[in-house]
C-alpha cells in the first residue's frame, strides 16, 4: 500500500472452485490457494466479507466512511 493504493491487488477466496487455481502458480510464491470457507468454523458469504473488509480498510486508511452495494455483479456472483 501506498497513499491508499494497492500497486498488486487485494484478492480474498470466499466460496468457489479452485481448481483453475492447480493450474498456475500465482504471483511466483508456489503456494496452494485456498478459500475462507474452507478455514472457518462457520461459513461466510461474499457479501459478509466485503462488508467487513471495507469497514476495516475504512479505518485503517483514515477514510471517514463507504459503501458497499449488494447487487453488484463482483459481490453476487452474477
Amino acid at each position: 500500500m501506498r497513499r491508499g493504493c494497492s500497486y498488486h491487488g487485494l484478492n480474498f477466496n470466499v466460496d468457489m472452485d479452485l481448481a483453475p487455481w492447480a493450474r498456475i502458480n500465482p504471483c511466483g510464491l508456489g503456494v496452494v490457494m485456498t478459500q475462507m470457507n474452507d478455514l472457518l468454523a462457520e461459513p461466510v458469504t461474499v457479501q459478509e466479507v466485503s462488508e467487513r473488509l471495507a469497514d476495516i480498510l475504512t479505518v485503517k486508511l483514515g477514510y471517514n466512511g463507504h459503501l458497499v452495494e449488494g447487487q453488484h455483479p463482483l459481490l453476487t456472483g452474477r
